[in-house]
C-alpha cells in the first residue's frame, strides 16, 4: 500500500507542490488514531508538504469525503483566511483503502500550560482564537435565524425540558435555563459555519495568532455562532485540568472544566468571561445568555459516557444563580 502512495504522490507532486522542487526521494512518517495519519516528506525536508488521511475500512470513507467537501466549501469562503485551512488535494482509494491527501499546515500546535505561566497563556490564546474566530464566522454566515415561540420550543425550551427530566435536574435549574431562553424571543442570530470539534491540538498558532486548523471532518454549515467558542473553552480547560490536578477521575475533570467557564470564583471563568461577552456583543446579545448556549452545547456533545450524569453534573455549575455571567446588564 505504501508503495502505491509513494507513486500516487510521484505522479501528482508538479499538480500538488508546482513551487516545491520534485524530490529525488520521499519519506513518510505515520500517525496510528482511528485511522492512519501519514506525513510525506521531500528527502532532506524538515517539515512534511502534505498530509494523507488513510481510512482502515470503507466505513472511514464517508467521513474522508465530508472533510474533503467541508474543507473545498469553505476555502471557496474565506478569501485570505483561507491559508488557514488544509488544502484538500486528493480523495479517492489505493490499495483498496479510503484515502484523502491534503497540505500540511506549519505553526505550533496551541497546547494549555502547566501553572508557572497559564494565566498569561491561557488569556493569550483565548484572545487569539477569538479574532479568528469572529473573522471566520464573519465569512461563512449563511442567513438568519429569528427566534420566535416556534423556533424556542424545538430548539431550546423542549430540549431542555426533556434533557433535564431523563437526567434527574431540578425544575428551579430547567426553569432557569427556559427564563433565558425567553430573552431571545424575537431576537435574530446568524447562522455559520462551524467547525465541530475545535480543541487545542487541532489549533496552530504563530506570532501570537491562530495560522491553522485542521480536522475538519465534523464540520457544519449552519451552527449558532457560540458553539465552536464553548467547545474550545471546554476542552483547554478540560486538558488544563488534567495538567493542574493530576489523578483526578475523568468526571471530577469534567466537573473541574466547566467549573472554570461558570464559576465567579474561578480564575479561569473571570480571564474567559470578556471574550466571551465580546463575542456575545458581536450579536447584540447580552453574555447572560451564555448558560443558556453552552447547555444547547452540551446537548449536542458527544459524550463518550454516561450522557445523563454529564447533564446532572453540569446543569447546576451552568444554571447556578451566582454563575460568572449572572446579573450582568443586558445589551
Amino acid at each position: 500500500m505504501m508503495q502505491q502512495l509513494v507513486n500516487l504522490v510521484d505522479q501528482q507532486w508538479d499538480v500538488w507542490a508546482p513551487r516545491t522542487p520534485r524530490p529525488r526521494e520521499t519519506s513518510f512518517l505515520l500517525q496510528s488514531r482511528n485511522r492512519v495519519i501519514v506525513f510525506v516528506f521531500a528527502r532532506g525536508a524538515r517539515l512534511p508538504t502534505f498530509v494523507a488521511k488513510i481510512g482502515r475500512n470503507h466505513p472511514d470513507a464517508p467521513r474522508l469525503r465530508q472533510e474533503y467537501d467541508n474543507l473545498l466549501y469553505l476555502r471557496d469562503r474565506l478569501g485570505d483566511l483561507a491559508s488557514t485551512l488544509p488544502r484538500p488535494l486528493y480523495l479517492g482509494e489505493v490499495a483498496g483503502h479510503p484515502v484523502m491527501v491534503e497540505t500540511f499546515l506549519t505553526g505550533k500546535v496551541m497546547l494549555p500550560t502547566g501553572p508557572l505561566c497559564w494565566r498569561r497563556n491561557y488569556s493569550r490564546d483565548l484572545q487569539a482564537m477569538l479574532v479568528w474566530l469572529k473573522a471566520f464566522q464573519t465569512r461563512t454566515t449563511v442567513g438568519y435565524l429569528r427566534w420566535d415561540e416556534a423556533v424556542l420550543d424545538a430548539k431550546a425550551r423542549r430540549r431542555i425540558d426533556k434533557a433535564g427530566r431523563k437526567a434527574g435536574v431540578s425544575r428551579i435549574t430547567v426553569d432557569y435555563l427556559n427564563n433565558l431562553a425567553n430573552g431571545l424571543r424575537d431576537r435574530q442570530l446568524p447562522l455559520v459555519s462551524a467547525h465541530g470539534d475545535l480543541h487545542h491540538s487541532n489549533i496552530l498558532l504563530a506570532d501570537g495568532r491562530v495560522c491553522g486548523v485542521t480536522d475538519w471532518e465534523f464540520s457544519s454549515r449552519a451552527s449558532y455562532p457560540f458553539f465552536d467558542w464553548f467547545q474550545f473553552l471546554f476542552e483547554y480547560n478540560l486538558e488544563l485540568s488534567k495538567k493542574r490536578r493530576r489523578g483526578l477521575s475523568r468526571e471530577k475533570l469534567v466537573v473541574k472544566a466547566i467549573s472554570g467557564i461558570f464559576s465567579p470564583t474561578s480564575s479561569l471563568a473571570n480571564l474567559a468571561r470578556p471574550r466571551t461577552e465580546g463575542l456575545f456583543a458581536t450579536y447584540g446579545l447580552s453574555d447572560q445568555l451564555a448558560p443558556l448556549f453552552f447547555t444547547l452545547y452540551l446537548l449536542d456533545f458527544h459524550w463518550p459516557g454516561d450522557r445523563n450524569w454529564l447533564l446532572r453534573s453540569a446543569f447546576p455549575l451552568v444554571a447556578h444563580p451566582q454563575n460568572v455571567y449572572a446579573g450582568r446588564t443586558s445589551k
